[in-house]
Protein backbone atom coordinates (compact mmCIF):
# COMPACT_ATOMS: atom_id res chain seq x y z
CA UNK A 1 0.00 0.00 0.00
CA UNK A 2 2.80 2.53 0.93
CA UNK A 3 4.48 1.67 -2.16
CA UNK A 4 1.57 2.62 -4.08
CA UNK A 5 0.97 5.77 -2.19
CA UNK A 6 4.55 6.52 -2.96
CA UNK A 7 4.19 6.01 -6.64
CA UNK A 8 0.97 7.79 -7.19
CA UNK A 9 2.57 10.94 -4.92
CA UNK A 10 5.73 10.51 -7.66
CA UNK A 11 3.00 11.28 -10.73
CA UNK A 12 1.28 13.75 -8.79
CA UNK A 13 4.07 15.61 -7.20
CA UNK A 14 2.67 19.11 -8.16
CA UNK A 15 -0.34 18.99 -7.82
CA UNK A 16 0.38 17.33 -4.16
CA UNK A 17 3.42 20.11 -3.13
CA UNK A 18 1.15 22.51 -4.11
CA UNK A 19 -1.62 21.61 -1.92
CA UNK A 20 0.76 21.47 0.89
CA UNK A 21 2.57 24.96 0.15
CA UNK A 22 -1.17 25.92 0.37
CA UNK A 23 -2.15 25.21 3.47
CA UNK A 24 1.42 25.92 5.10
CA UNK A 25 0.76 29.35 3.97
CA UNK A 26 -2.94 29.74 5.25
CA UNK A 27 -1.77 28.11 8.49
CA UNK A 28 1.25 30.50 9.42
CA UNK A 29 -0.72 33.71 7.96
CA UNK A 30 -3.98 33.43 9.62
CA UNK A 31 -2.35 32.17 12.84
CA UNK A 32 0.61 34.05 14.47
CA UNK A 33 1.13 36.46 11.94
CA UNK A 34 -2.19 37.47 11.52
CA UNK A 35 -2.72 37.27 15.37
CA UNK A 36 -0.65 40.59 16.16
CA UNK A 37 -2.92 43.02 13.95
CA UNK A 38 -6.00 41.19 14.74
CA UNK A 39 -8.15 42.55 18.08
CA UNK A 40 -8.55 39.47 20.12
CA UNK A 41 -11.56 38.40 21.50
CA UNK A 42 -10.41 34.47 23.26
CA UNK A 43 -10.65 34.72 26.38
CA UNK A 44 -9.18 32.15 29.05
CA UNK A 45 -12.37 31.55 30.94
CA UNK A 46 -15.14 33.43 31.30
CA UNK A 47 -16.11 35.69 33.42
CA UNK A 48 -12.07 35.93 34.43
CA UNK A 49 -11.98 40.02 34.13
CA UNK A 50 -9.75 40.80 36.34
CA UNK A 51 -8.38 37.39 37.60
CA UNK A 52 -5.12 36.27 36.54
CA UNK A 53 -4.15 33.03 35.40
CA UNK A 54 -1.44 31.24 37.07
CA UNK A 55 1.58 29.80 34.63
CA UNK A 56 0.23 26.27 34.85
CA UNK A 57 -3.38 26.96 34.37
CA UNK A 58 -2.07 28.83 31.43
CA UNK A 59 -0.53 26.06 29.93
CA UNK A 60 -3.54 23.57 30.84
CA UNK A 61 -5.91 25.97 28.94
CA UNK A 62 -3.76 25.96 26.00
CA UNK A 63 -3.57 22.26 25.98
CA UNK A 64 -7.28 22.39 25.82
CA UNK A 65 -7.34 24.25 22.89
CA UNK A 66 -5.48 22.22 21.11
CA UNK A 67 -5.58 18.70 21.67
CA UNK A 68 -9.64 19.20 22.90
CA UNK A 69 -11.53 21.89 20.54
CA UNK A 70 -9.11 21.81 17.74
CA UNK A 71 -9.54 18.35 17.75
CA UNK A 72 -13.56 18.26 17.36
CA UNK A 73 -13.40 21.44 15.29
CA UNK A 74 -11.16 19.25 12.80
CA UNK A 75 -12.89 16.25 13.05
CA UNK A 76 -16.26 18.33 12.39
CA UNK A 77 -14.88 19.63 9.61
CA UNK A 78 -13.28 16.25 8.18
CA UNK A 79 -16.79 14.23 9.04
CA UNK A 80 -18.17 14.48 5.51
CA UNK A 81 -14.73 13.37 3.65
CA UNK A 82 -15.72 9.94 3.56
CA UNK A 83 -18.64 10.36 2.56
CA UNK A 84 -17.36 13.01 -0.36
CA UNK A 85 -14.62 10.64 -1.26
CA UNK A 86 -16.92 7.55 -2.12
CA UNK A 87 -19.94 9.18 -3.48
CA UNK A 88 -19.76 12.89 -4.19
CA UNK A 89 -23.01 13.17 -5.91
CA UNK A 90 -24.54 11.73 -2.96
CA UNK A 91 -22.86 13.15 -0.21
CA UNK A 92 -23.35 16.66 -1.64
CA UNK A 93 -27.45 15.58 -2.56
CA UNK A 94 -27.63 14.85 1.36
CA UNK A 95 -25.77 18.04 2.47
CA UNK A 96 -27.54 20.27 0.20
CA UNK A 97 -31.17 18.95 1.84
CA UNK A 98 -30.27 19.17 5.27
CA UNK A 99 -28.88 22.58 5.11
CA UNK A 100 -32.30 23.54 3.62
CA UNK A 101 -34.20 21.86 6.16
CA UNK A 102 -32.06 23.21 9.20
CA UNK A 103 -32.78 26.81 7.78
CA UNK A 104 -36.06 26.17 7.89
CA UNK A 105 -36.38 24.78 11.12
CA UNK A 106 -34.32 27.64 12.91
CA UNK A 107 -30.81 26.28 12.16
CA UNK A 108 -30.67 23.79 15.32
CA UNK A 109 -27.59 21.88 13.55
CA UNK A 110 -25.88 25.35 12.78
CA UNK A 111 -24.73 24.07 9.51
CA UNK A 112 -22.55 26.23 7.59
CA UNK A 113 -23.97 28.04 3.97
CA UNK A 114 -22.48 26.16 1.56
CA UNK A 115 -23.35 26.78 -2.40
CA UNK A 116 -24.47 23.15 -2.77
CA UNK A 117 -27.53 24.79 -0.65
CA UNK A 118 -28.94 26.83 -3.36
CA UNK A 119 -32.06 25.70 -5.08
CA UNK A 120 -30.68 26.21 -7.99
CA UNK A 121 -27.03 24.20 -7.50
CA UNK A 122 -29.02 21.47 -5.75
CA UNK A 123 -31.25 20.88 -8.98
CA UNK A 124 -28.34 20.18 -10.59
CA UNK A 125 -26.71 17.99 -8.29
CA UNK A 126 -30.19 16.12 -8.36
CA UNK A 127 -30.20 15.75 -11.94
CA UNK A 128 -26.41 14.55 -12.06
CA UNK A 129 -26.90 11.66 -9.53
CA UNK A 130 -30.06 10.50 -10.99
CA UNK A 131 -28.22 10.05 -14.63
CA UNK A 132 -25.34 8.79 -12.95
CA UNK A 133 -27.10 6.10 -10.95
CA UNK A 134 -29.43 5.29 -14.05
CA UNK A 135 -26.49 4.80 -16.28
CA UNK A 136 -24.11 2.75 -13.72
CA UNK A 137 -27.10 0.47 -13.33
CA UNK A 138 -27.88 -0.46 -16.68
CA UNK A 139 -24.91 -2.67 -17.54
CA UNK A 140 -24.96 -1.15 -21.49
CA UNK A 141 -24.66 2.11 -20.10
CA UNK A 142 -22.18 1.66 -17.33
CA UNK A 143 -19.19 2.20 -19.05
CA UNK A 144 -20.16 5.20 -20.82
CA UNK A 145 -21.15 6.80 -17.41
CA UNK A 146 -18.45 6.01 -15.63
CA UNK A 147 -16.52 7.95 -18.03
CA UNK A 148 -19.27 10.53 -17.85
CA UNK A 149 -20.63 11.85 -14.79
CA UNK A 150 -18.58 8.81 -12.70
CA UNK A 151 -15.45 10.82 -13.68
CA UNK A 152 -16.97 14.12 -13.39
CA UNK A 153 -17.97 13.05 -9.78
CA UNK A 154 -14.45 11.99 -8.56
CA UNK A 155 -12.98 15.34 -9.71
CA UNK A 156 -15.73 16.92 -7.79
CA UNK A 157 -15.50 14.88 -4.32
CA UNK A 158 -11.64 15.90 -4.59
CA UNK A 159 -11.98 19.45 -5.10
CA UNK A 160 -14.79 19.19 -1.81
CA UNK A 161 -11.98 17.66 -0.01
CA UNK A 162 -9.02 20.00 -1.23
CA UNK A 163 -11.57 22.84 0.08
CA UNK A 164 -12.30 21.80 3.22
CA UNK A 165 -8.99 21.03 4.07
CA UNK A 166 -7.93 24.73 3.32
CA UNK A 167 -10.34 26.25 4.83
CA UNK A 168 -10.49 23.95 8.20
CA UNK A 169 -6.32 25.00 7.99
CA UNK A 170 -7.64 28.81 7.93
CA UNK A 171 -10.29 28.22 10.74
CA UNK A 172 -8.37 25.96 13.23
CA UNK A 173 -4.91 28.84 12.46
CA UNK A 174 -7.67 31.60 13.21
CA UNK A 175 -9.20 30.46 16.19
CA UNK A 176 -5.71 29.03 18.10
CA UNK A 177 -3.83 32.11 17.14
CA UNK A 178 -5.99 34.69 18.22
CA UNK A 179 -6.74 32.35 21.58
CA UNK A 180 -3.11 32.04 22.40
CA UNK A 181 -2.56 35.84 22.97
CA UNK A 182 -4.86 36.05 24.95
CA UNK A 183 -4.94 32.52 27.18
CA UNK A 184 -3.74 34.37 30.27
CA UNK A 185 -6.29 36.89 30.98
CA UNK A 186 -8.27 39.93 29.74
CA UNK A 187 -5.54 42.42 28.48
CA UNK A 188 -2.22 40.81 28.89
CA UNK A 189 -0.25 39.75 26.28
CA UNK A 190 1.57 36.24 26.47
CA UNK A 191 5.21 35.60 26.23
CA UNK A 192 6.19 35.50 22.16
CA UNK A 193 8.23 32.37 22.88
CA UNK A 194 4.67 30.73 23.64
CA UNK A 195 2.82 32.67 21.09
CA UNK A 196 4.85 31.30 17.93
CA UNK A 197 5.31 27.85 19.66
CA UNK A 198 1.51 26.89 20.03
CA UNK A 199 1.24 29.10 16.77
CA UNK A 200 3.43 26.58 15.10
CA UNK A 201 2.28 23.30 16.66
CA UNK A 202 -1.30 24.34 16.03
CA UNK A 203 -0.69 24.73 12.45
CA UNK A 204 1.81 21.98 11.85
CA UNK A 205 -1.40 19.88 13.18
CA UNK A 206 -3.95 21.59 10.97
CA UNK A 207 -1.80 20.77 7.85
CA UNK A 208 -1.17 17.73 9.03
CA UNK A 209 -5.02 17.10 9.02
CA UNK A 210 -5.48 18.35 5.61
CA UNK A 211 -2.83 16.43 4.09
CA UNK A 212 -4.15 13.21 5.59
CA UNK A 213 -7.92 14.15 3.92
CA UNK A 214 -6.46 14.32 0.96
CA UNK A 215 -4.45 10.81 1.45
CA UNK A 216 -7.90 9.58 2.79
CA UNK A 217 -9.84 10.73 -0.31
CA UNK A 218 -7.37 8.94 -2.54
CA UNK A 219 -7.62 5.32 -0.96
CA UNK A 220 -11.24 6.07 -0.27
CA UNK A 221 -11.69 6.88 -3.93
CA UNK A 222 -9.71 4.04 -5.66
CA UNK A 223 -11.23 1.60 -3.44
CA UNK A 224 -14.87 2.71 -4.71
CA UNK A 225 -13.77 2.56 -8.67
CA UNK A 226 -12.42 -0.84 -8.08
CA UNK A 227 -15.79 -1.87 -6.87
CA UNK A 228 -16.98 -0.36 -10.06
CA UNK A 229 -15.04 -2.56 -12.43
CA UNK A 230 -15.45 -5.65 -10.07
CA UNK A 231 -19.13 -4.81 -10.18
CA UNK A 232 -18.64 -5.97 -14.03
CA UNK A 233 -18.28 -9.71 -13.05
CA UNK A 234 -21.55 -9.54 -12.19
CA UNK A 235 -23.22 -8.91 -14.95
CA UNK A 236 -24.67 -12.10 -15.46
CA UNK A 237 -27.03 -12.23 -12.39
CA UNK A 238 -30.44 -9.81 -13.51
CA UNK A 239 -30.69 -6.25 -11.78
CA UNK A 240 -27.23 -6.67 -9.95
CA UNK A 241 -26.33 -3.26 -10.99
CA UNK A 242 -29.65 -1.43 -9.72
CA UNK A 243 -28.44 -3.59 -6.04
CA UNK A 244 -24.88 -2.71 -6.07
CA UNK A 245 -25.74 1.41 -7.18
CA UNK A 246 -28.80 0.91 -4.30
CA UNK A 247 -26.45 -0.22 -1.16
CA UNK A 248 -23.28 2.26 -1.99
CA UNK A 249 -25.47 5.25 -1.74
CA UNK A 250 -27.24 3.73 1.38
CA UNK A 251 -24.22 2.99 3.20
CA UNK A 252 -23.25 6.67 2.47
CA UNK A 253 -26.25 8.24 3.43
CA UNK A 254 -26.30 6.36 6.64
CA UNK A 255 -22.59 7.31 7.24
CA UNK A 256 -23.67 11.09 6.35
CA UNK A 257 -26.74 10.69 8.80
CA UNK A 258 -24.99 9.23 11.94
CA UNK A 259 -22.16 12.09 11.48
CA UNK A 260 -25.08 14.47 11.87
CA UNK A 261 -27.08 12.76 14.23
CA UNK A 262 -24.49 11.59 16.70
CA UNK A 263 -20.94 13.01 15.83
CA UNK A 264 -18.95 11.08 18.94
CA UNK A 265 -20.60 7.75 16.73
CA UNK A 266 -19.76 9.16 13.71
CA UNK A 267 -15.69 9.53 14.51
CA UNK A 268 -15.68 5.71 15.15
CA UNK A 269 -17.97 4.93 11.92
CA UNK A 270 -15.26 6.77 9.66
CA UNK A 271 -12.35 5.42 11.34
CA UNK A 272 -14.06 1.95 10.78
CA UNK A 273 -14.86 2.57 7.26
CA UNK A 274 -11.20 4.27 6.55
CA UNK A 275 -9.60 1.22 8.02
CA UNK A 276 -11.93 -1.16 5.44
CA UNK A 277 -11.08 0.75 2.50
CA UNK A 278 -7.15 0.21 3.86
CA UNK A 279 -8.05 -3.62 3.77
CA UNK A 280 -9.46 -3.46 0.17
CA UNK A 281 -6.88 -0.97 -1.39
CA UNK A 282 -4.81 -3.16 -2.28
CA UNK A 283 -7.10 -5.80 -4.36
CA UNK A 284 -8.91 -2.34 -5.68
CA UNK A 285 -5.95 -0.92 -6.61
CA UNK A 286 -5.46 -2.83 -10.47
CA UNK A 287 -9.19 -3.12 -11.22
CA UNK A 288 -9.48 0.91 -10.25
CA UNK A 289 -6.43 1.33 -13.09
CA UNK A 290 -7.73 -1.03 -15.21
CA UNK A 291 -10.80 0.91 -15.44
CA UNK A 292 -9.06 4.09 -15.74
CA UNK A 293 -6.48 3.12 -18.22
CA UNK A 294 -8.38 1.20 -20.71
CA UNK A 295 -11.37 2.93 -20.62
CA UNK A 296 -11.26 6.75 -19.08
CA UNK A 297 -8.55 7.54 -20.08
CA UNK A 298 -8.75 6.73 -23.84
CA UNK A 299 -12.10 8.06 -23.93
CA UNK A 300 -11.12 11.73 -23.75
CA UNK A 301 -8.23 10.82 -26.15
CA UNK A 302 -10.63 9.89 -27.95
CA UNK A 303 -12.91 12.99 -28.14
CA UNK A 304 -9.59 15.21 -28.15
CA UNK A 305 -7.97 13.14 -30.17
CA UNK A 306 -5.48 10.65 -30.46
CA UNK A 307 -1.48 11.38 -30.60
CA UNK A 308 -0.14 10.62 -33.33
CA UNK A 309 3.83 10.19 -31.42
CA UNK A 310 2.28 8.60 -28.56
CA UNK A 311 5.11 7.09 -26.81
CA UNK A 312 6.47 3.98 -27.05
CA UNK A 313 8.72 4.74 -24.10
CA UNK A 314 7.78 6.64 -21.53
CA UNK A 315 10.19 9.28 -19.81
CA UNK A 316 10.04 7.24 -16.70
CA UNK A 317 10.35 3.67 -17.17
CA UNK A 318 8.37 1.74 -14.63
CA UNK A 319 10.31 0.23 -10.95
CA UNK A 320 10.44 -3.10 -12.10
CA UNK A 321 10.99 -3.01 -16.10
CA UNK A 322 14.52 -0.77 -14.62
CA UNK A 323 15.14 -3.85 -12.11
CA UNK A 324 15.03 -6.29 -14.51
CA UNK A 325 16.49 -4.61 -17.15
CA UNK A 326 18.94 -2.31 -15.44
CA UNK A 327 21.94 -3.00 -18.29
CA UNK A 328 19.93 -3.00 -21.34
CA UNK A 329 17.42 -0.50 -21.02
CA UNK A 330 18.71 1.85 -23.97
CA UNK A 331 18.05 -1.50 -25.90
CA UNK A 332 14.25 -1.37 -25.07
CA UNK A 333 12.18 -0.10 -27.99
CA UNK A 334 8.52 -0.36 -26.30
CA UNK A 335 7.45 -0.71 -22.59
CA UNK A 336 3.35 -0.79 -22.60
CA UNK A 337 1.48 -1.34 -19.48
CA UNK A 338 -1.08 -4.33 -19.98
CA UNK A 339 -4.47 -6.06 -17.60
CA UNK A 340 -4.86 -9.23 -17.17
CA UNK A 341 -8.85 -10.18 -18.12
CA UNK A 342 -9.12 -13.72 -18.01
CA UNK A 343 -6.71 -16.00 -15.73
CA UNK A 344 -3.94 -18.02 -17.56
CA UNK A 345 -4.78 -21.47 -17.95
CA UNK A 346 -0.41 -21.86 -17.33
CA UNK A 347 -0.58 -23.61 -14.08
CA UNK A 348 2.95 -22.55 -13.48
CA UNK A 349 1.67 -18.32 -14.34
CA UNK A 350 -0.88 -17.32 -11.65
CA UNK A 351 -2.46 -13.77 -11.90
CA UNK A 352 -4.96 -12.17 -10.50
CA UNK A 353 -7.72 -10.53 -12.58
CA UNK A 354 -7.00 -7.14 -13.57
CA UNK A 355 -3.68 -7.28 -12.99
CA UNK A 356 -1.08 -5.24 -14.62
CA UNK A 357 1.99 -6.42 -16.62
CA UNK A 358 4.20 -5.10 -18.81
CA UNK A 359 4.97 -5.23 -22.61
CA UNK A 360 8.70 -5.13 -23.11
CA UNK A 361 10.05 -5.08 -26.51
CA UNK A 362 13.71 -5.31 -27.86
CA UNK A 363 14.77 -5.69 -31.13
CA UNK A 364 15.22 -9.31 -31.56
CA UNK A 365 12.85 -10.66 -28.83
CA UNK A 366 9.57 -9.30 -27.23
CA UNK A 367 7.43 -10.07 -24.43
CA UNK A 368 5.76 -9.76 -21.74
CA UNK A 369 7.16 -8.91 -17.86
CA UNK A 370 5.44 -10.62 -14.94
CA UNK A 371 5.63 -9.65 -11.55
CA UNK A 372 5.94 -13.13 -10.41
CA UNK A 373 6.97 -16.63 -12.24
CA UNK A 374 8.02 -19.95 -11.81
CA UNK A 375 9.10 -18.67 -8.29
CA UNK A 376 11.35 -15.86 -10.06
CA UNK A 377 10.30 -11.93 -9.38
CA UNK A 378 10.44 -10.04 -12.09
CA UNK A 379 10.50 -12.50 -14.87
CA UNK A 380 10.70 -11.91 -18.52
CA UNK A 381 8.64 -14.52 -20.58
CA UNK A 382 9.80 -14.26 -24.08
CA UNK A 383 6.72 -14.64 -26.44
CA UNK A 384 7.64 -16.03 -30.30
CA UNK A 385 4.90 -16.41 -33.05
CA UNK A 386 5.48 -19.79 -35.03
CA UNK A 387 2.73 -21.35 -37.13
CA UNK A 388 1.98 -24.47 -34.52
CA UNK A 389 1.69 -21.66 -31.39
CA UNK A 390 1.09 -17.81 -32.87
CA UNK A 391 0.90 -14.70 -31.30
CA UNK A 392 -2.10 -12.44 -32.02
CA UNK A 393 -2.46 -8.35 -31.24
CA UNK A 394 -5.65 -7.62 -32.42
CA UNK A 395 -6.84 -3.75 -32.57
CA UNK A 396 -10.66 -3.97 -30.67
CA UNK A 397 -13.11 -1.28 -30.40
CA UNK A 398 -12.66 -0.80 -26.73
CA UNK A 399 -8.65 -1.99 -26.28
CA UNK A 400 -6.19 -3.65 -28.02
CA UNK A 401 -5.45 -7.08 -27.11
CA UNK A 402 -2.36 -9.64 -26.95
CA UNK A 403 -3.84 -13.42 -26.34
CA UNK A 404 -2.21 -16.94 -27.29
CA UNK A 405 -4.39 -20.07 -28.11
CA UNK A 406 -3.71 -22.74 -26.05
CA UNK A 407 -1.56 -26.18 -27.68
CA UNK A 408 -2.26 -29.20 -26.89
CA UNK A 409 -0.41 -32.09 -25.94
CA UNK A 410 -0.72 -33.08 -29.84
CA UNK A 411 1.02 -30.01 -30.20
CA UNK A 412 -1.73 -28.41 -32.35
CA UNK A 413 -4.63 -26.13 -32.01
CA UNK A 414 -8.22 -27.44 -32.12
CA UNK A 415 -10.71 -26.19 -34.48
CA UNK A 416 -12.33 -24.32 -31.78
CA UNK A 417 -8.90 -22.96 -29.77
CA UNK A 418 -9.39 -21.36 -25.95
CA UNK A 419 -7.06 -18.67 -25.08
CA UNK A 420 -4.40 -19.01 -23.02
CA UNK A 421 -3.20 -16.11 -22.08
CA UNK A 422 -5.23 -12.54 -22.76
CA UNK A 423 -4.25 -9.29 -21.99
CA UNK A 424 -5.59 -6.08 -23.02
CA UNK A 425 -3.60 -2.00 -23.24
CA UNK A 426 -5.16 0.91 -23.75
CA UNK A 427 -6.24 2.36 -27.45
CA UNK A 428 -3.78 5.51 -26.92
CA UNK A 429 -1.23 3.37 -28.81
CA UNK A 430 -4.04 3.65 -32.54
CA UNK A 431 -1.43 4.91 -34.73
CA UNK A 432 1.61 2.64 -33.30
CA UNK A 433 -0.10 -0.58 -33.90
CA UNK A 434 1.64 -1.05 -36.85
CA UNK A 435 4.92 -0.77 -35.23
CA UNK A 436 4.28 -3.01 -32.86
CA UNK A 437 3.50 -5.50 -35.30
CA UNK A 438 6.58 -5.25 -37.37
CA UNK A 439 8.77 -4.71 -33.82
CA UNK A 440 7.37 -8.30 -32.19
CA UNK A 441 6.02 -10.20 -35.53
CA UNK A 442 3.66 -11.35 -33.78
CA UNK A 443 0.32 -11.86 -35.86
CA UNK A 444 -2.05 -9.42 -36.89
CA UNK A 445 -5.19 -10.49 -36.32
CA UNK A 446 -7.22 -7.66 -37.76
CA UNK A 447 -5.03 -7.92 -41.20
CA UNK A 448 -5.70 -12.09 -41.18
CA UNK A 449 -9.16 -11.23 -40.97
CA UNK A 450 -9.33 -9.05 -43.93
CA UNK A 451 -7.07 -11.48 -45.67
CA UNK A 452 -9.18 -14.45 -44.69
CA UNK A 453 -12.50 -12.48 -45.88
CA UNK A 454 -11.04 -12.10 -49.04
CA UNK A 455 -10.07 -15.63 -49.22
CA UNK A 456 -13.71 -16.92 -48.71
CA UNK A 457 -14.74 -14.60 -51.28
CA UNK A 458 -12.73 -15.61 -53.80
CA UNK A 459 -13.66 -19.37 -52.65
CA UNK A 460 -17.25 -18.48 -52.83
CA UNK A 461 -16.67 -16.86 -56.45
CA UNK A 462 -14.88 -19.97 -57.59
CA UNK A 463 -17.60 -22.09 -55.74
CA UNK A 464 -19.85 -20.28 -57.71
CA UNK A 465 -18.80 -20.88 -61.01
CA UNK A 466 -17.73 -23.99 -60.53
CA UNK A 467 -21.98 -24.79 -59.41
CA UNK A 468 -22.68 -22.74 -62.84
CA UNK A 469 -20.34 -25.08 -64.73
CA UNK A 470 -21.89 -28.09 -63.19
CA UNK A 471 -25.21 -26.99 -64.05
CA UNK A 472 -24.94 -25.62 -67.54
CA UNK A 473 -22.77 -29.18 -67.78
CA UNK A 474 -25.67 -31.25 -66.13
CA UNK A 475 -28.32 -28.86 -68.50
CA UNK A 476 -26.88 -29.88 -71.53
CA UNK A 477 -26.85 -33.27 -70.59
CA UNK A 478 -30.15 -33.53 -69.99
CA UNK A 479 -31.01 -31.75 -73.17
CA UNK A 480 -28.81 -34.00 -75.38
CA UNK A 481 -30.49 -37.21 -73.67
CA UNK A 482 -33.74 -35.53 -74.44
CA UNK A 483 -33.19 -35.28 -78.17
CA UNK A 484 -31.13 -38.73 -78.56
CA UNK A 485 -34.73 -39.84 -76.74
CA UNK A 486 -36.79 -38.56 -79.73
CA UNK A 487 -34.94 -39.44 -82.36
CA UNK A 488 -33.79 -42.94 -81.19
CA UNK A 489 -34.66 -45.76 -83.72
CA UNK A 490 -36.33 -43.34 -86.61
CA UNK A 491 -34.87 -43.53 -90.38
CA UNK A 492 -35.17 -40.68 -92.45
CA UNK A 493 -38.92 -41.14 -94.41
CA UNK A 494 -38.35 -41.57 -98.23
CA UNK A 495 -40.58 -39.14 -100.29
CA UNK A 496 -41.45 -40.45 -103.82
CA UNK A 497 -40.28 -37.71 -106.84
CA UNK A 498 -42.55 -37.09 -109.59
CA UNK A 499 -40.84 -34.74 -111.08
CA UNK A 500 -37.57 -35.64 -111.92
CA UNK A 501 -34.46 -34.45 -113.46
CA UNK A 502 -34.58 -35.94 -117.17
CA UNK A 503 -38.33 -34.60 -117.54
CA UNK A 504 -37.16 -30.97 -116.68
CA UNK A 505 -34.21 -31.38 -119.91
CA UNK A 506 -36.93 -32.99 -121.94
CA UNK A 507 -39.35 -29.65 -121.81
CA UNK A 508 -36.75 -27.37 -122.36
CA UNK A 509 -36.02 -29.17 -125.39
CA UNK A 510 -39.40 -29.10 -126.50
CA UNK A 511 -39.47 -25.32 -126.20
Amino acid sequence: MFEILVKEFREHKKFVLAYVAVCVFAAFFFGPFLSDVTPHAALASEGAEAELLSEGDTLLTLNDMILGGTFRRLAGNYSSVIGLSAEPFTGLLFLGIMQNIDKLSGNPLRMPEVPVGHPAVLAVVLVCFVASKFMKANESTKVFGICTLGYLEKFLGTVCVVVIGILSVVGVATGLGTATVNAAAPGEIATTAGHYAVGVVSAIFAVFMAIMSLIVNYIVKTVMLGLDALQGLLSFIPLSGVVCEFLKSFLVLTIFMINVAYPPAGYVVNILVFVICCLLFRACYDPAQYLKKIYIQPFFAGIFGYKEDYPLVKRHIPHRVKKRFKENLSDIKAVIPMYTIKKPRKFDLKLRLYERVWMVCFENESGILFRKYNGERNAFYVLKSTEEAPVYLRKGFRFFELYTHRVYHDGKVHKFPRKEMDFVFTREYRYRFDELIALTGWVNVNEEKVSRRQQKKEERKQAILQAKETVAEWWTDKIAKVKGFFLKDKEPIPVEADYSEDMFFEEQANL
